[in-house]
């Protein structure tokens, strides 16, 4: 249960995690308490499946189990990431995150595997003049083996931040890592940006690039989802990001550093070690934080077209590459 997961990390003094106050499974509370003993709320639809009038999917009855009714709540309460105030909250809340992710993998050996924008909040603390980030829904993690590979198997977390790898159909069965966790806090940053940051994209090509970026899928034989293209595209050439150019020339070069670290565009000169590692990334990014003057109040809400638009969502985009230059996603 997550309040389990979050009482050992509150314990291990994981930092930008809530603390934990109370869960547990919700009781039906009968009219007549005493002597009763307890019952907990639950699902009944289970219960029906055997009716007659119970849809079939496929030809085939559904198989449901039965679900306990169960409640978590804990002290820290803040914001959404979404009502970021500009370029210094952003990469300061997500470097909280980032924190909390290093102190869980030392600490607990475990990994979050759900990295999304709705899962770092922001929180007004009084020893920071911007609000600090802290990684919430902790239900999705896993430990760690002696690899560095999440314990099971499967794609777990928000499809429209999974890394390139966690994304390929070969990978559907996968286990999760530390880096697939640092590939989505990247994409949280992005997607962030390109909604709430200013920068030159109309709201056509935006909508084209967060589409084919974050929400592309296929599916695959066997009924196996499969996604990754456009990121795998901008990993190795930069085909989306180059054709947006943010304001903030401080964000732009956080954003093409963390890129060049995540992967080397193609064309560039090799790069003997690897710099895609939790010690660079949070090295980099703390430097980052104290040399650079970043925009404090530089929020711009971007809005995407409606069907009543002139340049409608129907319209070609040349932010989506062709299926050609999109070329394979690696299988490892």
């Amino acid at each position: 249960m997550e309040g389990d997961i979050l009482r050992e990390l509150n314990d291990l003094e994981v930092r930008h995690v809530p603390l934990l106050t109370v869960h547990g499974d919700v009781p039906v509370v009968p009219s007549n308490a005493g002597g009763i003993e307890t019952v907990f709320q639950s699902s009944l639809t289970e219960a029906y499946l055997g009716e007659p009038w119970i849809c079939l999917v496929d030809g085939d009855r559904v198989r449901i189990n039965e679900l306990w009714h169960y409640r978590l709540a804990t002290s820290t309460v803040g914001y959404s990431l979404k009502s970021l105030r500009g370029t210094e909250e952003l990469l300061y809340a997500t470097h909280d995150a980032l924190v909390a992710m290093r102190d869980a993998l030392e600490k607990a050996s475990r990994i979050h595997r759900d990295l999304s924008v709705g899962n770092i909040i922001l929180v007004k603390e009084p020893d920071r003049t911007v609000r600090k980030g802290y990684l919430i829904d902790w239900e999705a993690s896993d430990r760690i083996d002696d690899a560095g590979e999440s314990l099971h198997r499967g794609r777990a977390g928000t499809w429209m931040f999974m890394s390139i790898r966690m994304l390929n159909s070969d990978q559907a069965n996968g286990k999760h890592t530390f880096l697939d966790d640092m590939e989505a806090l990247l994409y949280v940053v992005l997607y962030c940006a390109l909604y709430y940051l200013p920068h030159d994209l109309s709201p056509r090509n935006l909508a084209s690039f967060t589409a084919a970026f974050f929400d592309e899928y296929r599916r695959r034989t066997g009924g196996v989802l499969h996604g990754g293209e456009a990121k795998y595209a901008n990993a190795f050439a930069r085909s989306f990001t180059k054709n947006v150019h943010f304001q903030d020339a401080a964000f732009d070069e956080w954003l093409q550093t963390v890129m060049d670290f995540h992967c080397q565009r193609l064309g560039s000169v090799t790069r003997l070690e690897n710099w895609w590692t939790l010690d660079k990334l949070d090295a980099y990014w703390t430097q980052f934080l104290e040399t650079h003057d970043l925009a404090r109040n530089n929020r711009q809400r971007h809005r995407l077209p409606t069907d009543d638009d002139d340049d409608s969502l129907s319209s070609s985009s040349s932010l989506s590459p062709t299926k050609d230059a999109l070329g394979s996603p690696p299988s490892s």
